[in-house]
């Protein structure tokens, strides 16, 4: 008969006897119950989620780090510092810093210096002085004639801004931006300049050229200027500015009502004469300005204007 594990088995339950019998029952027990271990691990893992499984696993492995933990805080807090020993702790933030120191006291141990860094104030923005631009449109009039000032400081200029304008009517403060329009007779330049903290723009300047008039003097209603009419200046020959216009008297070209007023003035040609070829705007007005009906008579005699 073969020796081989199965038929020593099968042999071990053919045997009689109670001690026989026992054996059988202890060795059916133990593989009733390995079977049954093996068939709840197959149900749990058919039946139960493995992301639940999971949860399980975690739990048990996080109980057992807390009372790991808990267990070395426990050995921990036995442990004092020797009276002679001290700690320093350090804060520190990447800025520069002013340090301030503090102390703490404890029953077991000496006074603790521990450094304190607190952030200095954030730096302020660069300063940058302005830029100024600065012109005219147009850059010629007649005169009488008007034209626009114009003017604009750099957009990243520091603020506040204060401009100062010079020449005419453009004299005085200004904002930092903004325009003007200006009337003028003769040619003029117009200056600008703009500052803040950082500092100045410098001063802008514009020139406004006035055209020279183009005379049209002459008896039949032209402008003239002062020049020509002073080149009139005898009785025979007399013409007058009174106030911005010039008038003919007596000579060719006379249009007033009353003819040749040099000759027929009451007062007598030695009156007017004098006035010939000058203003006779103030004389007129001193001897005649509360009467109507001379001064009417008067703007009879206008040709034209003085320019």
């Amino acid at each position: 008969m073969s020796l081989s594990p199965i038929n020593i088995i099968k042999g071990t339950f053919a045997s009689k006897g109670s001690r026989r019998m026992s054996l059988k029952k202890s060795v059916a027990v133990s593989l009733f119950i390995a079977l049954g271990f093996l068939t709840l691990i197959l149900i749990a893992g058919l039946i139960v989620p493995k992301n639940v499984l999971l949860k399980i696993s975690s739990f048990v492995i996080s109980n057992s780090d807390d009372a790991s933990t808990t267990e070395s805080v426990n050995n921990n807090s036995t442990k004092t510092l020797p009276a002679d020993q001290t700690s320093t702790s350090t804060s520190t933030q990447p800025v520069n810093t002013t340090t301030q120191q503090t102390t703490s006291t404890s029953p077991t141990t000496k006074p603790t210096t521990i450094p304190i860094t607190q952030p200095s104030s954030p730096a302020g923005a660069a300063k940058v002085a302005p830029t100024l631009t600065f012109t005219g449109s147009p850059t010629s009039v007649s005169s009488g004639g008007s034209t626009v000032l114009s003017w604009i400081t750099s957009a990243n200029a520091t603020l506040p801004v204060t401009c100062t304008g010079g020449g005419g009517s453009f004299a005085g403060s200004k904002a930092a931006s903004g325009s003007q329009s200006v009337s003028l007779t003769s040619t003029t330049s117009y200056t600008l300049a703009c500052t803040n903290i950082a500092g100045s723009s410098g001063t802008k300047t514009v020139t406004i050229s006035v055209a020279a008039p183009t005379s049209t003097c002459g008896t039949s209603g032209g402008a003239c200027t002062a020049a020509q009419i002073a080149t009139h200046n005898t009785a025979a020959n007399c013409w007058v500015i009174y106030n911005s216009n010039y008038l003919i008297l007596s000579g060719s070209g006379v249009k007033g009502s009353n003819g040749n007023e040099v000759a027929n003035h009451n007062g007598g040609s030695n009156r007017i004469t004098p006035l010939c070829g000058g203003n006779a705007t103030s004389a007129f007005t001193a001897q005649h300005g509360g009467q109507s009906g001379v001064k009417s008579i008067f703007n009879t005699y206008i040709v034209g204007p003085v320019i």
